[in-house]
């Protein structure tokens, strides 16, 4: 963890919802710029650059529903066309759960370096 993302609330938390938006900003723009076609393509350790980004969305689902004292749910199975919007909306979850939940930026960290490992694979 570095300095700028301590999880002790106020400025350690902006600074990681800040970084968290940029990321899913970077990895949406990444999919969308993606042909439909490359999407079914593997992305390692993913069998696909979609798996990936329901990794991603999942991981920032996850995240979110913690940080709300909500069960874990399942991320529903969609086309890979949608992968990025799935990103999108998982991601703006987790960002507006964070603002709610000062000082607990710990799950978010995981779900922001989870969605650096899927696009960097993607």
């Amino acid at each position: 963890m570095t300095g700028s993302a301590r999880t002790d609330g106020g400025d350690g938390d902006a600074a990681v919802r800040d970084e968290l938006d940029r990321e899913v900003r970077r990895v949406t723009e990444r999919l969308r710029a993606l042909a439909l076609a490359r999407l079914p393509e593997p992305a390692p350790p993913w069998p696909s650059r979609a798996a990936a980004a329901h990794a991603a969305a999942q991981a920032l689902a996850d995240a979110a529903a913690r940080l709300e004292g909500e069960p874990l749910r399942p991320v529903p199975e969609l086309a890979p066309s949608a992968a990025a919007d799935l990103v999108a909306v998982c991601g703006a979850d987790l960002v507006a759960a964070l603002g709610s939940a000062p000082g607990r930026s710990a799950d978010a960290l995981v779900a922001l370096d989870a969605l650096r490992r899927a696009r960097r694979a993607l």
